[in-house]
């Protein structure tokens, strides 16, 4: 009998987290489309290029009484990222501490998050023609990576669990993991699935490289959505120190909205 534990909201995470206000527009760029949301409405547009963005976010921000959004956030969610240690940063050496996410673009960027939390900074690669057209909007404009939020999100986690503690962040055809011995983080990847046999393949692959035995972590999975419950299903046959970290949203949430409904509504 596998043992399945929600957390209660007083451990969910740091004091600093934020969900987007009233006023902000933050707009999610994931590899086959745009998910627009508000503390209202999350709307999914597919990518077909620049140009249509940009008639779709005149014809969603004019769909709303002029002055509603005062500012605008980007968060990228269609690359991986690299953390990189504060004391190591150099921001001459942006392009050699990103080798490690493959080639750049010649329509990316990169961009980097210095961390509340850890003393890490997050480099990634965003699309620059997307980002600097919203700079042109007149409206304060930021932008983060969303494995940032991850990082801070699960880094000062003092709930239950054991001192090894395994974070994994389902989304469409994907997920994320960290691993933390205390508040020492081991490994952060994402990886790309089609199927539950493959997301048991990675997830084992990481256990056996780091000899975790059942007893020796616990296993968090961020929020419980219906779309992945065959995921869960799927651990629980191997690992019985489950936990879930709750969520809540008044939104009606699902993969079609938003690919990665665990932090559809973060804001800057």
């Amino acid at each position: 009998m596998s043992a399945q534990t929600e957390i209660g909201q007083l451990f969910l995470m740091p004091k600093d987290n934020k969900h987007i206000p009233h006023n902000e527009l933050s707009i999610h760029n994931f590899a086959d489309g745009f998910s627009f949301c508000t503390q209202s409405k999350i709307e999914f547009i597919p990518h077909q290029g620049l140009d249509h963005f940009k008639n779709t976010f005149k014809e969603f921000f004019d769909f709303y009484p002029e002055g509603t959004f005062e500012k605008l956030s980007y968060v990228t969610f269609d690359t991986s990222s690299s953390l990189v240690p504060e004391t190591f940063w150099d921001v001459d050496s942006a392009i050699d501490f990103a080798a490690p996410l493959g080639e750049k673009r010649a329509d990316q960027s990169i961009g980097f998050d210095h961390l509340k939390q850890g003393g890490m900074v997050n480099l990634y690669y965003f699309k620059k023609p997307f980002t600097d057209f919203l700079g042109l909007q007149g409206i304060p404009l930021s932008q983060f990576h969303y494995h940032s939020r991850i990082f801070e999100h699960v880094y000062a986690y003092q709930g239950d669990g054991l001192p090894k503690r395994l974070f994994i962040h389902l989304q469409k055809k994907g997920f994320d993991v960290f691993y933390f011995d205390k508040n020492a983080l081991q490994i952060h990847n994402r990886f790309e699935i089609k199927t539950v046999d493959e997301f048991l393949y990675y997830l084992f692959f990481l256990v056996e490289q780091y000899e975790l035995k059942p007893e020796d972590f616990s296993l968090f999975f961020m929020g419980r959505f219906a779309a992945f419950e065959a995921f869960y299903e799927a651990v629980e046959n191997y690992h019985s120190n489950i936990l879930f970290l709750p969520f809540e949203s008044a939104l009606n949430l699902h993969l079609g909205v938003h690919p990665a409904p665990y932090f559809a509504t973060i804001s800057t």
